[in-house]
């Protein structure tokens, strides 16, 4: 029986090769794997790669990469962050590590976007936040909420890669599956202002660029830092990795417009086709969703919600709230295989079958 993933990892043909000389000692007999020239080469590149005004820096995960946001902000306990609950749970661990309370705002029951509308209803003097996240590599437009002068972070985990001017904090995502990997790892946009305290942020503290040298005895250290870098290693496998997401992406755009073209059921509704969109997911909506899941497996292909809603985890038991756009998405949504590894043959397979639903 064939089965058809909803994802499946990329990983260069020639990354073996370009990790060779980072994996073997030098003429000097000696092996560098930390923090170093490839990972500085990886930020700029995948700066001008996106065509970013601002520096990014290159972290462990994407979830370091919000934690650092909301230390740069200075969230503290008794500060509210706006976010939407539909999201990986790792989009509220800088909300939890600062010890900052969510506020959950509503989705957009269409899209899972979060309802702007619904934010600027839930503002109030002590929101120092707002987190939006893209779904599937779809974004909103983020020009309503810079009016509020409320910071705000752009979780872009799913890949829009849009260089949004009207956001203060992107981040991005390379873990394993998404459209750029580093096997793990992430980047976050930052105002140039801030740039110096997050470098040192990053890694407790320490300027890895002072003369000095940057070891704990030999700096004084000023802010509480972390360890959240990225490493040589997987900066390279990123670099050998990122001359091929632009193709990696039209892939999915491709698929994602055959489907747009060629689903046809009246108990299943398509989500509207934006060229702009990356179409990291295709998802799907229908108010029979567990039962097509089981269909679908039935048939061999791979279906899923991927991300579920957040706001009923005991962790935010005191975060309560009236959701009707988050109650219809997380009820009806199932994202269907898009990705690159997908053939013509097996795509027309999951519209027939799709079709063929009863």
């Amino acid at each position: 029986m064939r089965h058809i993933d909803l994802f499946r990892p990329f990983m260069s043909e020639h990354v073996l090769d370009d990790l060779r000389p980072i994996l073997s000692y030098g003429e000097d007999g000696r092996m560098y794997i930390g923090e170093g020239a490839k990972v500085l080469e990886f930020e700029q590149t995948f700066q001008r790669w996106v065509g970013l005004p601002r520096r990014v820096l290159a972290l462990n995960s994407g979830t370091s990469a919000l934690e650092l946001a909301c230390s740069l902000i200075g969230l503290e306990e008794g500060d509210e962050v706006i976010a939407p609950p539909i999201s990986c749970f790792a989009s509220y661990a800088g909300i939890l590590s600062t010890r900052a309370s969510v506020v959950w705002a509503d989705v957009v029951p269409e899209t899972g976007l979060i309802d702007v509308q619904d934010v600027l209803r839930k503002i109030t003097s002590r929101t120092k936040a707002i987190i939006t996240v893209s779904w599937g590599g779809q974004r909103i437009d983020h020009r309503p909420l810079r009016h509020t002068k409320i910071p705000i972070i752009f979780d872009d985990a799913h890949g829009s890669y849009y260089p949004d001017p009207f956001v203060d904090y992107i981040v991005y995502s390379t873990q394993a599956i998404k459209f750029l990997t580093s096997v793990d790892g992430g980047f976050l946009a930052v105002p140039e202002q801030q740039y110096d305290k997050g470098r040192l942020l990053r890694w407790y503290g320490l300027d890895r660029l002072s003369s000095s040298g940057f070891r704990c005895g030999e700096q004084n250290i000023a802010l509480p830092g972390r360890k959240l870098h990225m490493n040589d290693v997987t900066a390279t496998i990123g670099l050998s990795n990122l001359h091929h997401v632009a193709g990696i992406i039209e892939k999915h755009r491709a698929n994602a417009r055959f489907y747009d073209e060629s689903i046809q059921h009246a108990n299943i509704t398509k989500p509207s086709f934006y060229p702009t969109c990356t179409y990291w997911l295709y998802t799907l909506q229908t108010t029979e969703r567990d039962r097509l899941k089981t269909y679908l497996a039935d048939h061999g292909i791979e279906s899923s919600l991927v991300h579920a809603r957040n706001d009923t985890h005991a962790i935010f038991a005191y975060a309560s709230s009236t959701l009707p756009g988050v109650d219809i998405f997380n009820a009806t949504q199932l994202s269907i295989p898009v990705g690159w590894w997908i053939t013509e043959q097996e795509r027309s397979f999951i519209v027939n079958t799709l079709n063929a639903w009863v």
